[in-house]
């Protein structure tokens, strides 16, 4: 009988993997992607996190740009005029991109002004209210698509500006309505405020003490719906729930009792671990920044009333009621903010928002804790972060 030869004698005969041994080297290296995975993603999130940082510092270096050129600040809501022709409820931030280099951008609009009697900030059709500006947008917060071609078009911000511990900030801003003084002083609450130009020496209670913009997640499509249930997305409307009106009446001296932090919750899911969905009956409205040049509270304006990640809600499903927006974003356990002397912080979720059943004030310190003082030029308070 023929015999075969070892090939590589003194190395013995060679022998595969069992399958055992695949399993385990199969699970060791499970093992460690499952490690490494949260690694890579916090590296990620740290990442946008520090571009979003950018963003928000190149947004406040617009806005001391914009006041060391014409002395103010903008507006919430502005009039633009060019050509003869004028349309009013362009954002802040409209005004600040001459200043932060988006001086194209802001041609456009005027051009499309004066040549068409166009665009009013709703009307998404217009090609200047088209094109995105990149530092407008969050890296971490999800994109918003839209309705259709020109909604998704349209120019999308995630920094919003803050309208303070104010509750009713509206389209427009006078100093008494309906014979009540007190709304006229509503809108000295925030840096901005409808139609209302501010300086640099209006805030009395600090640069570094008071929030100019913050961030806010963007809604993903228009108009009234009732598909995103989500509260960092999403305004619930108010006429819907236990009668729509309780803060309005218990601040206009009427019969309402509630505060904003129990009136903007009652739409909310209650079960343990799942406050963040709003209930399957209840109205919602889309809103935070689908429209980066329209300086309507819902669209581009956050309140500093409840904490960042709480509900906003509106007294009814329109841009220019009164309501509250509340800041919010993807970035673990906060938000950024800008403050007025140009500098960016992180807020967390769990900061200090006072007693949110109170009723809001006109005057004075603010009853929304830390964040709410923070968002108030004269309130009196030297609060920081």
């Amino acid at each position: 009988m023929k015999r075969f030869r070892n090939v590589n004698p003194g190395k013995g005969n060679l022998r595969a993997f069992t399958l055992v041994e695949l399993l385990v080297v199969i699970a060791i290296i499970g093992i460690l992607i499952a490690l490494l995975l949260p690694a890579v993603q916090a590296a990620r999130e740290a990442a946008r996190r520090m571009q979003c940082t950018n963003n928000v510092k190149q947004w406040l270096l617009g806005l001391h740009n914009h006041h060391d050129a014409k002395k103010a600040i903008p507006a919430g809501t502005n009039v633009l005029s060019s050509g003869g022709r004028s349309t009013d409820n362009w954002s802040a931030t409209v005004l600040i991109f001459p200043f932060m280099e988006q001086q194209a951008f802001y041609d456009v609009k005027l051009s499309d002004l004066s040549n068409y009697g166009g665009p009013q900030v709703w009307d998404d059709g217009w090609g200047s209210m088209q094109g995105q500006v990149p530092t407008l947008l969050c890296p971490s917060s999800p994109r918003a698509t839209g309705r259709n071609e020109d909604q998704l078009k349209s120019t999308k911000t995630n920094y919003m500006h803050s309208y303070g511990d104010a509750v009713r900030p509206n389209t427009f801003s006078p100093t008494n309505q309906g014979g009540d003084a007190r709304w006229g002083a509503i809108n000295t609450r925030g840096i901005f405020s409808p139609n209302n130009i501010r300086t640099f020496a209006f805030i009395t209670d600090g640069l570094s003490n008071t929030i100019a913009i913050g961030e806010a997640v963007s809604a993903q499509s228009f108009g009234e719906d009732y598909i995103h249930n989500h509260i960092k997305e999403t305004f619930i409307v108010l006429t819907v729930m236990d009668g729509g009106s309780g803060i309005y009446e218990g601040f206009s001296g009427g019969s309402g009792d509630k505060g904003p932090g129990e009136f903007c919750s009652i739409a909310l899911v209650t079960e343990p671990g799942n406050r963040n969905i709003y209930l399957s009956g209840s109205q919602r409205r889309s809103g935070h920044g689908l429209r980066a040049a329209d300086g309507r509270f819902p669209q581009t304006g956050f309140s500093t009333v409840l904490a960042p990640n709480s509900p906003s809600c509106l007294s009814w499903a329109g841009d220019n009621n009164w309501g509250i927006s509340s800041a919010g974003s993807y970035h673990t356990g906060g938000i950024n903010v800008g403050l007025a002397d140009g500098s960016c912080h992180f807020v967390s979720d769990t900061i200090d928002c006072g007693n949110s059943t109170d009723l809001p004030t006109v005057s004075g310190h603010s009853r929304y804790g830390v964040w709410g003082a923070l968002g108030t030029p004269q309130g009196g308070e030297s609060r920081g972060l």
